[in-house]
């Protein structure tokens, strides 16, 4: 029965004056499979991906510096930081690499 549920009840609810029917959901699911699939998680070297930055971050007052993609920025910026503010002492490198989901086989 288009439309209906085992019980006659309405399979759908529309708010509408003219409403498209469309199939129950389980109706819908019926002639569908659904596969698992494997995925490898591997840096993304595309020559369109994102490139790898670095930035460095005051462990004292948490002020970032510019992420570029030149390791040594981090540096310098980490001493233009301790001679503006000489008694923060600790910092943090922070590498940002892109990742890509890589499909593999269905299971």
């Amino acid at each position: 029965m288009t439309g209906q549920d085992a019980a006659g009840e309405p399979a759908y609810v529309c708010g509408e004056a003219v409403c498209e029917q469309k199939p129950a959901p389980a109706e819908q699911e019926a002639g569908r499979r659904m596969r698992f699939r494997e995925y490898a998680i591997e840096p993304d070297r595309e020559p369109d991906g994102e490139p790898v930055t670095y930035a460095a971050q005051c462990a004292v007052c948490e002020e970032i510096g510019p992420a570029e993609k030149d390791e040594e920025t981090g540096t310098d910026w980490m001493l233009a930081h301790l001679r503006a503010n000489p008694e923060h002492l600790t910092y943090r490198e922070i590498v940002t690499r892109p990742y890509l989901a890589v499909p593999g086989g269905r299971l």
